[in-house]
């Protein structure tokens, strides 16, 4: 639970890598930890890793699912639906039940939002389920969640409003420099999105597909 704790803490400052290493300990101590598989899924999708690592550890945490309470049950429940299945609608259903449970539940909230969006096309209904997680306590991907849906709803200064929320919510934050980059590319201001992204170290430049994401 400790290395489960820090794996969290790691990947909401941006460390990726670290996040990683650490739910790989964990996993390596008790092999039966669903959440941690799930978490390993979730941050190595993120992060743009291998197919094959994502589906292995979030096809674990949903075999384990049935021994853990109902809120981790729902949320291993829905990352495999949404991410293995590639079925918005049944991870949508998993969601509600957690939130049925736990209407404050942020984790839900924003990957409910994540596949409204992203999946469905439902924006509005994204941009209210990712305002609700921000309000009852935000991590980093409600704010890049909410950029990305203001952007494709045509809303360029509600968007940069998000980009500055987050950087007030953290300072410094190094994905926050990520997502000017990919407001400057969904805005096809290339050359200012090239020159930004001099500033990223080797380690934070995403992929392309992440740029390439941003235009409609």
């Amino acid at each position: 639970l400790r290395l489960y704790t820090r794996a969290e803490q790691a990947e909401q400052q941006g460390a990726v890598d670290e996040s990683i290493r650490l739910l790989e300990q964990a996993l390596a101590a008790d092999t039966l930890f669903a959440m941690a598989y799930r978490k390993l899924g979730v941050v190595l999708g993120n992060a743009f890793r291998a197919r094959s690592r994502i589906d292995a550890a979030l096809t674990r945490a949903f075999e384990l699912r049935d021994r853990r309470p109902p809120l981790e049950r729902g949320h291993a429940t829905a990352y495999y639906y949404s991410s293995v299945e590639q079925d918005p609608e049944r991870a949508i259903d998993a969601y509600r039940s957690v939130l049925a449970i736990n209407p404050d539940d942020g984790r839900a909230l924003n990957n409910q939002a994540v596949l409204l969006g992203n999946r469905l096309r439902r924006w509005s209904e994204a941009e209210a389920s990712f305002r609700r997680a921000i309000a009852g306590g935000a991590i980093y991907q409600n704010f890049t969640g909410l950029i990305i849906v203001l952007t494709r709803q045509g809303r360029p200064e509600a968007a940069d409003s998000a980009l500055a929320a987050f950087e007030a919510w953290s300072p410094g934050h190094p994905i926050a420099m990520e997502y000017r980059v990919w407001l400057a590319t969904a805005r096809r201001a290339y050359a200012a999105a090239d020159s930004m992204m001099r500033f990223l170290p080797p380690s934070r430049r995403p992929s392309p597909s992440f740029f390439l994401a941003a235009l409609p």
